[in-house]
């Protein structure tokens, strides 16, 4: 059965490489302000980039202008779940139990579905079906069209943000990391962890998912068998756990620890370079560089050598994964004194434009068509654009 399911996960592989051929986030991608963009997984790509390369309408000249379009007001806070933004439609999880599909473009609710318990997972979209965990330990395949449930699947308790890759949904749970069939929700192989995976998302790169556990490794396992490729502990010692994703640019792997910022060769696992900062959200790479958050600070590192570019003190901790579009870098503060929404130049770390909402937002941001998209735990789901638009 084993031997069954490999060869059964190969084959959808090979099929899907011509259509879902990742492409870098560099100046090499030329925009186009007439191409729709979608932004369907936590961090926009399957490697965890957080770099959105075909956004044509917001840049460092523009950005200032942003204005609120519309918000959308929840039963209750949205913590960690990050909007997924896909042919039109907002999702989102939120602490009220609930998934939510919205109106890109009026704010206005499609459907949403309940769950048994809070929603801090990000959803996915993929092939007609937005998937999601539940801290009931269930992780739901929903029909985008109406909401409908199509399966579900047991990994208990369950933080992590679901990634999908060729007909496969890699998610972590406290069992370990799961492979499911994305359309039946089948069990294909279990890679198991002692004391399972947190909030971290799997990033999928050249036929290898990385994950962060929950015992302060960052596993690297054949994304076709579930056996482990190697695995490199990046805590230390008397830190709590790691609960960021991994990242993967080239042939690197960067790794938000406690302590201290990882780069790690994809291949092997070998340390190519450690910074000493704190990365409290996990890292966005765009053109050579390294985005992070910390307790203090929004900060860029160069990806090939580790060396600090700059950091812009921020009110507070970060632990809104950064998102990079055409020059800027998008994040969120956890603090209800001081605006709680930024975006700085990417080259520079300068200030372009803040926004106060009433409650902290941990939410990563989802930068599409000329729309930043964050929740907050005061309940509501933003979308700023700009005035024009």
């Amino acid at each position: 059965m084993r031997i069954k399911n490999a060869l059964y996960l190969t084959l959808l592989m090979l099929i899907a490489c011509f259509a879902t051929a990742q492409v870098p986030c560099g100046p090499n991608i030329t925009a186009s302000p007439t191409l729709f963009v979608n932004w369907q997984h936590f961090h926009y790509d399957l490697a965890q980039t957080g770099c959105n390369p075909y956004e044509s309408v917001l840049n460092p000249t523009t950005v200032g202008g942003l204005t609120l379009g519309w918000k959308y007001p929840m039963q209750n806070g949205v913590a960690h779940s990050s909007p997924a933004v896909a042919n039109g439609v907002v999702y989102i999880g939120s602490y009220d139990f609930n998934i939510y599909a919205i109106n890109a473009n009026s704010g206005l609710l499609i459907w949403r579905y309940q769950t048994e318990d809070e929603v801090v997972s990000s959803p996915a979209v993929a092939d007609g079906v937005v998937y999601t965990c539940s801290l009931d330990g269930n992780i739901y395949a929903l029909s985008t069209n109406g909401g409908q449930l199509l399966w579900k699947y047991s990994v208990r308790a369950c933080y992590s943000s679901p990634t999908v890759a060729n007909g496969v949904v890699y998610i972590g749970g406290f069992t370990g990391l799961s492979a499911l069939d994305a359309i039946h929700g089948t069990l294909i192989w279990e890679y198991p962890i002692l004391d399972g995976i947190g909030y971290s998302a799997a990033a999928f790169a050249n036929g290898v998912v990385y994950v962060n556990d929950l015992d302060n490794y960052i596993d690297a396992i054949d994304a076709t068998t579930g056996v482990l490729v190697w695995k490199r502990y990046v805590g230390c010692g008397r830190c709590t756990t790691i609960e960021t994703s991994p990242a993967v640019a080239g042939n690197i792997v960067y790794v938000a620890g406690e302590l201290d910022v990882f780069a790690l060769n994809a291949t092997t696992g070998e340390v190519v370079w450690e910074y000493p900062i704190g990365g409290t959200s996990s890292p966005a790479v765009a053109n050579d560089v390294v985005y992070g958050g910390s307790y203090d600070y929004l900060f860029a590192l160069n990806a090939s050598t580790g060396v600090l570019l700059w950091q812009y003190l921020t009110p507070g901790i970060v632990n809104s994964s950064p998102a990079v579009a055409n020059g800027v870098v998008y994040f969120g503060v956890n603090n209800i004194l001081m605006p709680d929404a930024y975006a700085l130049d990417a080259g520079s770390g300068r200030l372009l434009w803040n926004y106060y909402v009433s409650d902290p937002v941990d939410s990563s941001p989802a930068v599409a068509n000329g729309v930043v998209y964050v929740g907050s735990r005061d309940g509501n789901l933003y979308a700023f654009h700009l005035a024009n638009h």
